[in-house]
């Protein structure tokens, strides 16, 4: 049963909503964007493009552009945020159907390279790629691989080398996993890898799929690591791109550089293209169909007074103002 000599009225605890939080983003004229690039996208755009770009050496060696931007922080910030991760699943999803429609020693082979490669090498090369950058983006993912990734890839290490060790499996190098001191891989784990990760099993069958259930367990924890780092990168972008330091910034060569300022020139330029959408809203609405806006409505709020207890009653008078803080031109409220 009710207290009703306690009850506690809804609007204590309900903060109640603005006007501004009750307007449907979906409604609004930045919503859609004409160019809604980031300047991850742009980024990466220059990376996919130089790909097809021709660069001749000294001796008119043919080779690309992408050497350009590889070892570029901005660029390895880029390539994180835009990790695919739908076409990495779908990946593994593809790879798991063949290889339960037929286990076989192939089937492991195809997962454990991709596994390494995709993930546990690109998250290695990315470390690399990052320190000594003074981000958040390197200390998040130097904490990332400590806490959550040293243990799984440990283990990773472990199941692989026991499938070269009894199913002849390719051999994957594991040296600059190794050489990295931020992993704290133990030197020794390949050699008692074979009889430390054995597939259990008491069938080639069996052992085959536990070792398939040994690879799929980690890849979860190693793309939520991935989604995690890909958060913090873009708010690094900025950062990488004007670094506080000199010295940082000294990082960045000339032709980089020059890119660089190019595409903080080209975001002004975004933006008043995105400003077309909203132009295009009132001329429509103010010319084309003759509306005009009403005029301003102050907002409202509902007030729960709650009397002293060492008072029975206490009145409120017309008009009573009641203090709400400051604006932003600091005046009162």
């Amino acid at each position: 049963m009710f207290d009703c000599e306690n009850l506690v009225h809804p609007f204590q605890h309900d903060p109640g909503v603005s006007q501004r939080q009750r307007i449907m983003e979906a409604l609004l004229a930045g919503s859609a964007k004409i160019d809604g690039r980031t300047m991850a996208d742009l980024l990466d755009y220059f990376v996919q493009l130089s790909r097809h770009v021709n660069y001749y050496d000294s001796e008119m060696q043919v080779s690309d552009w992408q050497p350009f931007f590889r070892k570029s922080t901005p660029f390895v910030l880029a390539a994180i945020i835009r990790f695919n991760q739908p076409a990495i699943n779908g990946k593994f999803s593809s790879y798991k159907k063949a290889f339960d429609k037929r286990p076989s020693k192939a089937g492991i082979q195809l997962l454990s390279h991709y596994i390494f490669n995709q993930l546990i090498n690109q998250v290695n090369n990315w470390q690399l790629q990052l320190q000594g950058s003074e981000l958040p983006a390197a200390a998040i993912l130097d904490k990332l691989i400590r806490d959550k990734l040293a243990a799984p890839v440990e283990k990773f290490i472990c199941s692989q080398h026991a499938a070269v060790k009894w199913y002849n499996v390719k051999p994957i190098d594991f040296v600059p996993i190794l050489q990295n001191p931020v992993w704290n891989l133990p030197q020794d784990i390949l050699t008692k890898a074979p009889t430390l990760c054995k597939p259990a099993g008491t069938t080639k069958r069996k052992r085959l799929i536990a070792l398939r259930n040994q690879f799929m367990d980690m890849v979860p924890g190693l793309l939520d690591a991935i989604r995690i780092l890909s958060a913090i990168a873009g708010q690094s972008m900025e950062q990488s791109l004007f670094p506080l330091k000199e010295e940082l910034r000294e990082k960045h060569p000339p032709h980089l550089a020059l890119l660089f300022s190019f595409l903080k020139l080209f975001t002004h330029l975004q933006n008043d293209l995105n400003g077309y959408t909203r132009k295009h809203l009132d001329y429509f609405y103010k010319k084309v169909l003759g509306i005009t806006p009403r005029g301003a409505v102050p907002d409202k709020v509902h007030l729960v007074f709650e009397i002293q207890k060492q008072l029975d009653k206490y009145l409120l008078k017309k008009n009573l103002l009641v203090k709400d803080g400051k604006d932003a031109k600091k005046a009162d409220i």
